[in-house]
């Protein structure tokens, strides 16, 4: 059986800053002024990018490869996400 290893590092309200796994190899989060998740940095630079509406829905998230997955949000309901819509 293998086991899986990680260390994290966060901030003093708990948000996780940096993951290093069993291999050594990092990734990291960065946060917007409202507490969002900004952008996370993978191993070998690669970024991932989530936007957020002033809600605080996620609007977007960009993948690596530039790729973008959008959400619209019905208001009147809980705010519960429509299904994704991804860019070709």
């Amino acid at each position: 059986m293998m086991g899986y290893t990680y260390f994290s590092n966060g901030t003093a309200i708990g948000r996780v800053q940096t993951i290093t796994d069993g291999d050594g190899l990092v990734t990291s989060k960065t946060y917007d002024s409202y507490g969002q998740p900004d952008v996370t940095t993978l191993p070998g630079g690669f970024t991932i990018n989530e936007n957020y509406s002033a809600r605080g829905n996620l609007d977007s998230i960009t993948d690596p490869n530039g790729r973008t997955t959008s959400y619209a949000y019905n208001q009147r309901a809980s705010g519960r996400g429509k299904p994704p819509t991804r860019a070709a």
